[in-house]
């Protein structure tokens, strides 16, 4: 990292270093969660100056390819295993490597930072081969995975076998005001507009977008911040955008979600939930005002009430047109289709709908579970 560690101070981050602390002087394996796009590397650096043990760093952005041999080939270049050109490393030479280790460390901490860029290769046999490193040395060797989502969420199907690997999860909660201003006082020459500051609800990458913004009073005006804050959006789960939409509603019921609130992307105050950053209110209110027309809005329910699945055109006519006796024409069903497809309020980003000839209509969730 581009950046003097020591100019970040004894307060940077102090609540969830001291997590991570705890979880690492207890032999403790941990998932350190983080929102998108927060900037986790900054405290993920800044972690390894403050906590006494022998860092073993494997950043999964600097691998050459998102595989199982790859992040072997990388963690045998961190221990220094020397091997002839061509020879194809193996789980027992790393491990090996790690017991010579272990002689003149009191701690060792395997470091997966964005572990979740290798969710393809993620497979029972790849936990279980971790677990081997983890096991050369229980008493020193501690496992610290850096992900964007839980680790039993990356691949449902194996989630028990990560929560065997790594049983604890830590959250990281985003940045203070201060904390930003930190690592923006020690990576950037660029002036910090306390008023981006504010918007940027601790997340790191919305603040060097919103600081390029030609008009901080109207942010979403910007292509680059709308299109960050929609990814931010659409990464959710469609359970977890269903929360975030309740937030801003006037009988809501509180968030419960550990991801959400852990992560800051929903937060409390006074008994007060609120999205982490007024900018992506904004967005999911504007969302959740788009309104379509009476007939729209029904085809659209109806079809989405079948996602996925070819809607026959006379139960169309019977839903959408039950005031008429069901009794509707092939060209009043396409005029509605194409005027839904043509509406500010459809999303046209997530749902297409598909037309099958002589039968009906499928309407397609891109985000669908």
């Amino acid at each position: 990292m581009p950046y003097p560690d020591h100019m970040f101070s004894d307060m940077f981050c102090a609540e969830v270093t001291a997590r991570c602390k705890d979880a690492i002087d207890s032999r403790t394996s941990f998932n350190l969660v983080a929102m998108s796009g927060v900037g986790a590397t900054f405290f993920v650096k800044y972690m390894q100056r403050r906590i006494t043990a022998d860092f073993v760093y494997i950043n999964a952005y600097e691998m050459h390819d998102f595989t199982k041999q790859a992040l072997y080939d990388r963690l045998a270049a961190k221990l220094e295993i020397d091997f002839d050109e061509g020879q194809t490393v193996q789980l027992h030479d790393i491990a090996e490597a790690l017991k010579v280790r272990a002689r003149s460390s009191e701690t060792i901490v395997l470091l997966f930072h964005r572990f979740d860029r290798l969710h393809s290769a993620i497979d029972q046999n790849f936990y279980d081969n971790l677990r081997v490193l983890g096991d050369v040395d229980r008493s020193k060797i501690v496992m610290v995975f850096v992900t964007s989502e839980p680790l039993p969420e990356l691949v449902r199907e194996q989630a028990s076998a990560a929560l065997a690997l790594v049983p604890h999860t830590i959250y990281f909660p985003g940045y203070s005001e201060r904390d930003l201003r930190e690592i923006m006082e020690a990576t950037t020459t660029v002036r910090i507009d306390d008023q981006a500051l504010g918007l940027a609800g601790g997340n790191h990458l919305l603040l060097q977008v919103l600081l390029g913004c030609q008009s901080l009073d109207n942010p979403l005006s910007d292509p680059m911040v709308e299109l960050l804050i929609k990814d931010m959006y659409l990464g959710l789960d469609s359970r977890r955008r269903r929360m975030v939409e309740s937030v801003l509603q006037a009988n809501k019921t509180p968030v419960d979600d550990a991801f959400l609130l852990g992560t800051g992307f929903v937060r409390e105050q006074d008994g007060v939930q609120e999205l982490f950053s007024p900018v992506m209110t904004e967005y999911v209110s504007r969302l959740s005002k788009g309104h379509l027309p009476a007939k729209e809005r029904k085809l659209f329910e109806f079809l989405k009430r079948h996602s996925g699945e070819v809607v026959l055109k006379q139960d169309i006519f019977d839903h959408v047109w039950s005031e008429d006796n069901g009794i509707a024409t092939d060209w009043s069903l396409n005029a509605l289709v194409y005027r839904l497809r043509k509406h500010s309020a459809f999303d046209k980003q997530r749902y297409d709908i598909e037309s099958r000839k002589k039968e009906g209509y499928v309407l397609i969730d891109h985000l669908a579970d």
